[in-house]
């Protein structure tokens, strides 16, 4: 319960400051976002034949992300085929190095995965509103527009990392979820952008919410993105 209080304090100061931003740290790690992307779905839900409206909203390490992380997905899956095809592993893994090289630096990041339910909602109510956190696989039907969200941290993906996995180490994300807050989406343009204030606890963090402000824009591609994608080999 002491995040509440905070809510309006943390949205107030970021007002005019980075458009996009996490500030805190989980698991020991900060966060460094260059931009946000989402994808939405607006339809029915065939089996209730209730409207559903999905935002899913990426906060992401690189530029163009939107074009750059199919990208990597598709390099991998090249990568991987010619792993199969007989290519030395010591040759592979100078190739997966080089190419995570041109894509974070060989760093390690976060992928932010914040999901937005914008219904159910009342006729007249757009999807610019609070968004209070809600498990998904909890007891509650939710009454109004909600919230969940996963953390991925992504180990640095260098080619000493690549020989340790043909050593039997498994190279998957670490993953956080939100446990409480709220977002408030404060701009929506269908298909186009969305912005918006944060402010959330998630597992293993620090001292202090994760908060922080996005404004994204629309990227088709998003809606196939894979938190976990395109790491495993």
């Amino acid at each position: 319960m002491r995040l509440m209080p905070l809510i309006v304090l943390g949205s107030s100061l970021l007002a005019g400051c980075v458009p996009n931003l996490l500030s805190g740290e989980v698991d020991g790690n900060g966060f460094d976002v260059v931009e946000a992307v989402h994808f939405e779905f607006r339809g029915t839900d065939p089996g209730t034949s209730l409207p559903i409206h999905p935002l899913t909203v990426w906060m992401m390490p690189v530029e163009d992300s939107c074009t750059a992380w199919p990208q990597l997905a598709e390099d991998m899956r090249a990568l991987r085929a010619q792993l199969d095809g007989g290519q030395d592993p010591n040759d592979f893994c100078v190739e997966w190095a080089d190419r995570w090289a041109e894509f974070s630096g060989g760093e390690p990041f976060w992928i932010s995965q914040i999901r937005l339910q914008a219904q159910p909602r009342g006729e007249e109510e757009t999807p610019a509103t609070d968004y209070p956190y809600l498990d998904e696989d909890g007891e509650t039907a939710p009454s109004g527009p909600w919230f969940d969200a996963t953390f991925a941290w992504h180990d640095a993906p260098t080619l000493e990392r690549c020989a340790a996995i043909f050593e039997g180490t498994d190279y998957v994300p670490q993953q956080f979820v939100a446990t409480a807050g709220n977002i408030v989406v404060k701009s929506y343009t269908v298909d186009e952008a969305l912005q918006g204030t944060i402010v959330m606890d998630v597992e293993a963090q620090g001292d202090d919410p994760i908060s922080g402000a996005f404004e994204s824009t629309f990227c088709p591609a998003a809606g196939d993105f894979d938190l976990t994608s395109p790491l495993l080999l």
